[in-house]
């Protein structure tokens, strides 16, 4: 299957997985060939690659023996190295969030820094959140990896500061997880989860009165400084250099009536396939410099000016609210309604 080339991520997983090659004798060059990226770019904390390049290291890892060239015993390797300074100012506001609510709304929200590459979205229905982990959209070959690379990288970044408001609800907890995640039972025990059963999706479930239940160490003041930070560094990062930053800058000009591509391309003097292989080759597209554009205004919108969420659909340009509503909870795993709450 085709990887999405305009998904892009943290280079931390690079560089972890370049760490856990080198011990096992494999060069972190060797681990990057072909990917574009260079050991130099791993040192910096904002830099990013795309999806693609994260794929063809890791086929480049399990190729030379890495893990045994296990998919699954890999990601375990590399996720078990993942902790809260990885995160940088994102992991401090996160332990300082007043609770878990707050917590995976700001996950959600900047989940570009998360270094996760698995898709999270979170619901709630008759009392219960549902939180789902799903990996469709990348190869099955390295699918295994992924998953519990990610997993791990949870495990060993959530529960040591949400285990003591969790223990009160353990026997209301439960994990869902598929038989091809096996290898990872191991890794949950111990975890605060009532129960743990394979089924066919990987989906943790939790009585929705736990989301709002308080964290030890909630500091708003903190929490505040740190997301300041935040902001201004997923800013440098979505700050697009050459053709793409002509395209967001003519997407934002016009927001709630954004141009076509055909359009924006006779504005920039191109055909539209050269500018959809020049994006390409920015590793970005029309469509996900749109998706951008409309999940950073609409939080301008209904946050920074504080419009209503009827008069943020508007200004995006939905005709209906519920279409907007349904954007925003695909974004952002919550509705608009309650994002401005967080």
């Amino acid at each position: 299957m085709p990887v999405e080339s305009d998904r892009r991520h943290l280079v931390l997983g690079l560089r972890l997985l370049c760490a856990v090659s080198r011990d096992a004798g494999v060069s972190a060059e060797k681990v990057l060939t072909g990917t574009g990226v260079d050991v130099d770019r791993l040192a910096d904390p904002e830099a990013d690659a795309d999806l693609v390049e994260h794929v063809r290291a890791v086929r480049n890892a399990l190729a030379a023996g890495v893990g045994d060239g296990d998919a699954a015993l890999l990601g375990l390797q590399v996720g078990s190295r993942i902790n809260l300074t990885h995160l940088g100012l994102l992991g401090f506001a996160a332990l300082a969030s007043a609770s878990i609510r707050e917590l995976l709304t700001l996950a959600l929200r900047y989940f570009s820094l998360t270094n996760l590459v698995v898709d999270v979205a979170l619901t709630e229905a008759d009392g219960r959140a549902l939180l789902s982990l799903d990996a469709h959209h990348l190869p099955p070959d390295v699918r295994p990896y992924f998953v519990a690379r990610d997993v791990a990288g949870i495990v060993g970044v959530v529960p040591p500061f949400v285990a003591p408001t969790m223990l009160p609800f353990l026997a209301e907890i439960e994990l869902e997880m598929p038989p091809e995640d096996a290898p990872l039972q191991a890794l949950l025990e111990g975890q605060p989860l009532g129960s743990v059963r394979l089924g066919e999706r990987r989906l943790l479930t939790l009585p929705s009165r736990l989301l709002d239940a308080p964290l030890p160490q909630a500091d708003a003041a903190t929490r505040r400084t740190c997301l300041a930070q935040v902001e201004a560094s997923l800013e440098r990062r979505q700050r697009r250099v050459g053709v793409a930053a002509q395209v967001r800058s003519a997407l934002l000009a016009r927001p709630g009536e954004p141009p076509a591509l055909d359009e924006v391309a006779s504005g920039l003097g191109v055909h539209p396939r050269t500018l959809r292989r020049r994006l390409d080759a920015e590793g970005t597209s029309y469509r996900a410099l749109l998706e951008e554009i409309r999940r950073t205004v609409a939080v301008e919108l209904l946050v920074d000016v504080g419009l209503t969420v009827e008069e943020c659909a508007r200004r995006l340009g939905y005709s209906e609210t519920a279409a907007f509503t349904h954007a925003f909870v695909r974004w952002f795993g919550v509705p608009p309604s309650r994002y401005r709450l967080g």
